[in-house]
C-alpha cells in the first residue's frame, strides 16, 4: 500500500487582519505608583528541568522506516495515512488482526506500534497508531522518540536559537517534553529536536539572548522560580539558572530591548491587580536593580512579546481582549512604555496566539496561531503592524 500525507480541510473561522483602528484599552502610565512585585536574585540552581541532546529526524528516516512496516505486514493493512511533519502513522486494520499487526511491526528497525482504539467487534476496523524512529541513529543513553503527542499544551515562539535568521516554534507535548521545530521556506514545518523531558511544571519563554553572549536563551518559571536556559547557538540549552522567585502570581513577557540600551528587558502583569511592570535586563542574565509600573488595566488581557512589528527599531507587543480582538501596541523608543493600542485583528476567540520572532527569514516579525480544534496557522508579519491571512502549517495541534 502506497503511503500518502493526510490532508483535512480547514473548517474553523480564523482570526482577519483588519484596519488600523484606535480602541480604548489599558493605560499606559509611567508614573504610576508601585506595587509589590517579584524579586530578582543572581543565585544559581540546578532543581529546573535538565536539558537533553539533540537528535534530528528527517523525513527521509522516516519514510524508509514506514516503507519497511509495509513490507512487513502486506496482507493485513485496510488503508492508512502518515503525517511526516510529526512522524504520526494512522493504519485501519481488522481489530482481530490487531494483535498479527503488533507482532510483525516489533521486530521491524525503527518501528514502535501504539494501539490506540479498542475493538467494538468482530470486523471492526480498529486503528493503530505507529510511531516511526530513526533507523541506525542513537544519542547514547539519550534517544528521544519523535513528537508524535495527541497535544502540545504549551506552545511559544523564538528567535533564531540555531543561527540560521529564522526563528523556531517551541512545543511542550502531553509526554512533558520540550521540542523545537524550524521553520522551512514554502512556509513548512522543518526537523525537530528534543531540548528536554520534564517540563510540565515549568512555562516556557522564548527571550533571545538574555545573558549576553550573542546566542538565544530561553526563560521557564516553574512554582514562582524564574530559570535561565541558556541556549549554545547551535538549537540546544543548558541547564536552568535560577536568576528571580515570586513569578507565581505574574505573566512574564520577554519584551526586547524597550530602553534602547542594547539589553533585553522583561515585562510582567501582576495577574491579581492588572499593574503591568517593566524589568531593564543587565546583560548578563538577570535584571537592574528595581522596577517600574508602565501600565494598569491588564485583568483579563493578554499580552505578548511580538518583536518590532512597525520596522522602527524597537520590540513591539500584541494584546488579546476577552472578546477575541488583536490589538497592536506600538513602544515608544528607549521610554519603555507603548503607546496606544491600534486593532489589527478579530475572531481570536478560543484561539491560542504566539509571537516574538521572524520565522521565514524575511526581516518582518511574523506570529502564530492555533485553533481550538489544533490546527496551527502562520500568519506572515506585513511590516507595520499588520499580517497576512493565516497559511495552515498542521492539524492535531
Amino acid at each position: 500500500m502506497k503511503t500518502r500525507k493526510t490532508i483535512t480541510r480547514i473548517s474553523v473561522a480564523f482570526g482577519m487582519v483588519v484596519g488600523l483602528t484606535l480602541v480604548g484599552l489599558p493605560a499606559q502610565a509611567a508614573n504610576a505608583p508601585k506595587s509589590a512585585a517579584p524579586a530578582v536574585a543572581a543565585a544559581v540552581t540546578n532543581s529546573a528541568p535538565a536539558a537533553a541532546a539533540k537528535c534530528l529526524v528527517s523525513e527521509a528516516q522516516a519514510q524508509v522506516a514506514l516503507n519497511k512496516a509495509f513490507k512487513a505486514t502486506p496482507k493485513i493493512w485496510m488503508g492508512g495515512s502518515w503525517d511526516a511533519f510529526d512522524c504520526r502513522v494512522r493504519l485501519m486494520v481488522r481489530w482481530d488482526r490487531a494483535d498479527q499487526a503488533m507482532k510483525l511491526l516489533q521486530p521491524v528497525s525503527g518501528i514502535r506500534p501504539i494501539l490506540s482504539n479498542k475493538p467494538m467487534a468482530l470486523s471492526t476496523p480498529s486503528e493503530i497508531v505507529v510511531e516511526v524512529l530513526p533507523s541506525g541513529k542513537s544519542c547514547g543513553a539519550v534517544f528521544p522518540p519523535p513528537p508524535c503527542a495527541w497535544t502540545y499544551p504549551q506552545i511559544a515562539l523564538s528567535p533564531d536559537m540555531t543561527g540560521n535568521g529564522k526563528g523556531e516554534i517551541l512545543v511542550v507535548d502531553d509526554q512533558t517534553r520540550l521540542f523545537r521545530f524550524s521553520f522551512l521556506a514554502g512556509n513548512k514545518l522543518g526537523p525537530w529536536a528534543h531540548l528536554g523531558d520534564k517540563w510540565s511544571g515549568t512555562k516556557v519563554v522564548g527571550v533571545g539572548d538574555w545573558n549576553g553572549d550573542g546566542k538565544a536563551d530561553l526563560i521557564g518559571i516553574s512554582s514562582g522560580k524564574m530559570l535561565l536556559y541558556p541556549g549554545n547557538g547551535k538549537g540546544s540549552i543548558g541547564d536552568g539558572i535560577e536568576i528571580g522567585h515570586g513569578w507565581s502570581k505574574y505573566t512574564v513577557i520577554p519584551a526586547g530591548d524597550l530602553n534602547g540600551d542594547g539589553i533585553p528587558d522583561m515585562l510582567a502583569i501582576n495577574n491579581s491587580t492588572g499593574v503591568l511592570l517593566f524589568y531593564a535586563g543587565n546583560g548578563k542574565g538577570g535584571f537592574k536593580p528595581g522596577y517600574k509600573q508602565v501600565g494598569h488595566g491588564w485583568i483579563g488581557m493578554q499580552l505578548f512579546a511580538a518583536g518590532d512589528l512597525n520596522g522602527d527599531g524597537t520590540p513591539d507587543i500584541l494584546g488579546l481582549t476577552a472578546d477575541g480582538r488583536m490589538l497592536f501596541y506600538p513602544s515608544n523608543k528607549g521610554a519603555g512604555t507603548f503607546k496606544p493600542p491600534q486593532q489589527v485583528g478579530h475572531g481570536w476567540t478560543g484561539m491560542t496566539l504566539v509571537a516574538g520572532a521572524d520565522l521565514d527569514g524575511d526581516g518582518k516579525y511574523d506570529i502564530m496561531g492555533r485553533t481550538k480544534d489544533g490546527d496551527l496557522l502562520f500568519y506572515r508579519g506585513g511590516g507595520k503592524g499588520t499580517f497576512a491571512k493565516p497559511i495552515k502549517l498542521a492539524s492535531g495541534w
